[in-house]
């Protein structure tokens, strides 16, 4: 629906994509739940649309705290160590740099917005 409602190039379309799916990896990885949703709301006279992933989650800090991190204790610091590339995934040098991909392509790749902590 999106490709034909916002006529998106195909290497933008690839890049979105690809942030999908890593959000969604990271659902299915990391929040301990097999329940999520996705919507999504076009504006075809404002030329841009909305995207939102969620799922019912222990969250962030919850995954931290599931692997030992005691030091961060809020879901605050949880964010801005997961935005810093502070990986709870075992294989680090390898894996766990989705997110901040993610957030780069999302400011500068589609000129977006995040939510700021």
């Amino acid at each position: 629906m999106l490709i034909q409602k916002a006529n998106l190039a195909s290497n933008v379309m690839q890049g979105f994509k690809y942030l999908v799916a890593e959000i969604i990896d990271n659902v299915f990885e990391h929040s301990g739940t097999n329940k999520s949703w996705i919507f999504a709301q076009y504006y075809p006279t404002k030329e841009y649309f909305d995207l939102c992933i969620l799922d019912v989650g222990k969250g962030i800090l919850g995954s931290y705290k599931e692997k030992g991190y005691e030091e961060i204790e809020t879901n605050e610091d949880a964010i801005l160590n997961a935005i810093s590339g502070n990986s709870t995934k075992e294989y680090y040098n390898e894996r766990g740099k989705g997110l901040t991909t993610t957030i780069k392509l999302t400011l500068n790749g589609f000129n977006g917005e995040t939510l700021h902590v």
